[in-house]
């Protein structure tokens, strides 16, 4: 019949077309892992750009032949696609590939999976999908390791225990990289950890990693209160742990955290006792005023 003539010269098309297209793919594939062997996102993208403007080509093509669309033409462009997906893969499985890259990819594969091209890259978006779930799952098993290691048994410098001084420098208004300075070191990291996850996974996912980096980052901060405790004192330990305690509920709010660890409020309704009992046993001193914020700390 004149359909089943129809797809046998399809299924001819397709195939010649493969058998053309497929060395040349790989072929240009190879020049790129060649050229952007030490830069796997700049990789990423530009096979992303090649493999978008073969499937553009071929689209063209395919009309100038055929006057309907045919699934043949998705199948052989999948399987062009999936040339890249083979070469790129074990690059980003791979242990040394850090978290900041990983987080590139997502960003350069989230664009080309959300950029609305019509049919003509259909296909290659379900292979730019696919690679983007691996990378996830690969940034979902990065991310504790790095949360361990720089946040939770973070080694502190002599200078970031050495509080109340650093809070001593004058900031210039503005001045957001002298402020953070001014922050213990895990704070600032874990910040800026799941501003990076939060652009990379959906919501589900990232509040799971999120209590982790929350639960870090108190353990550091509780740590190093403790240490300046023994060091400059109880009273300054517990100030330093109160204004982190603040920082890190006023930071993390805009990343709406689904946890009860950032769940944590202020109490200063013993303070008109604690200060009646101070003045009549003399007046206010450091300790005096730390008790006052210890009765009142973050809970």
């Amino acid at each position: 019949s004149y359909s089943a003539l129809l797809q046998d010269c399809y299924d001819c098309y397709f195939s010649q077309r493969l058998a053309l297209l497929r060395p040349a793919v790989m072929a240009a594939v190879r020049d790129m892992l060649t050229e952007h062997q030490h830069n796997l996102p700049a990789l990423m993208q530009a096979g992303c750009a090649y493999m978008g403007r073969v499937c553009t080509n071929e689209h063209q093509l395919h009309h100038h032949f055929f006057s309907s669309m045919n699934a043949g033409l998705s199948a052989m462009l999948e399987s062009l696609s999936m040339v890249l997906y083979d070469a790129c893969r074990p690059l980003y499985i791979q242990k040394a590939v850090s978290l900041d890259t990983l987080v590139e990819l997502c960003v350069v594969l989230q664009a080309e999976s959300i950029e609305d091209r019509g049919e003509e890259t259909a296909a290659f978006v379900s292979v730019a999908e696919q690679m983007l779930q691996d990378v996830q799952q690969r940034l979902v098993f990065v991310s504790p390791s790095f949360t361990v290691s720089q946040i939770k048994t973070y080694d502190p410098e002599p200078t970031d225990l050495n509080y109340p001084e650093r809070l001593q420098t004058p900031i210039a208004p503005g001045d957001e990289k002298a402020l953070y300075a001014s922050w213990y070191p895990t704070l600032p990291r874990a910040l800026l950890l799941l501003s990076k996850l939060s652009r990379c996974l959906n919501k589900g996912v990232f509040d799971g990693l999120a209590q982790e980096v929350v639960g870090a980052c108190l353990q550091s901060l509780r740590t190093a209160g403790r240490w300046i405790s023994i060091k400059q004192g109880v009273a300054h330990g517990q100030l330093f742990l109160i204004k982190h305690l603040i920082l890190l509920r006023e930071q993390t709010a805009p990343f709406e955290v689904d946890t009860q660890l950032t769940e944590f409020s202020l109490d200063f309704s013993h303070a008109r006792d604690i200060a009646s009992n101070l003045l009549r046993k003399g007046g206010f001193s450091l300790d005096s005023i730390a008790n006052i914020l210890v009765q009142g700390a973050p809970h």
